[in-house]
């Protein structure tokens, strides 16, 4: 992408069907802006950008990826974030994946639901591996959600999730770090503000 603005009035401004790999380079310097603004048809996809099979974000640039009607960007795969100034607004949650890797670059989400989860369930699958970058999340629910395993390598982590410490947590209290099975902190620096414990 090197200066796209892709506006969707419903569904996906960005939808990958079928690949065996994909790569989607932010051009250096460059402006760019996915824009979903309402749900789609029946069953189809629902996120500003949505990929069935593996993506890779690399590059130098900026992306925008702002959702009216549910997630931010989303992979049924692996999704790794490795370099550029990533952005993520969404009334759902922000980034999610089967396997999500943050690897570098600058990332900023705002996300009413989770700011990053994984989805698999599967044996091997399900982790969140964060081992660079700069990381901002403010979500209602949580910051990071892993279903299976969350591991922290590396990078700078702030999480503010359900309003921070001075909400008192309700049934469904959050966390700024939540991990299924294994929550593992090798490295990194984490600041955490939640209405419930870290």
């Amino acid at each position: 992408l090197d200066g796209a603005s892709v506006f969707a009035p419903a569904g996906p401004a960005l939808l990958v069907v079928a690949a065996e790999r994909v790569v989607l380079r932010l051009a250096e310097g460059s402006s760019n802006t996915l824009y979903s603004g309402g749900g789609p048809p029946e069953g189809q996809p629902d996120a500003a950008l949505f990929s069935r099979a593996p993506l890779s974000l690399e590059g130098a640039g900026h992306l925008l990826v702002l959702s009216r009607s549910a997630h931010g960007l989303v992979s049924e795969r692996d999704l790794a974030l490795q370099d550029g100034v990533i952005t993520v607004i969404a009334p759902d949650d922000g980034i999610r994946a089967e396997n999500l890797t943050v690897s570098g670059g600058d990332l900023l989400v705002f996300a009413a639901n989770d700011a990053l989860k994984s989805t698999g369930e599967e044996e091997g699958s399900g982790l969140v591996l964060l081992s660079g970058g700069s990381l901002d999340l403010v979500a209602g629910g949580d910051g990071v959600q892993a279903e299976r395993a969350l591991r922290l390598l590396g990078g700078s982590i702030s999480v503010v999730s359900g309003g921070g410490h001075g909400v008192a947590p309700g049934e469904a209290a959050t966390k700024g770090l939540k991990a299924g099975r294994e929550l593992l902190i090798g490295g990194g620096e984490v600041r955490a503000d939640s209405s419930d414990e870290a």
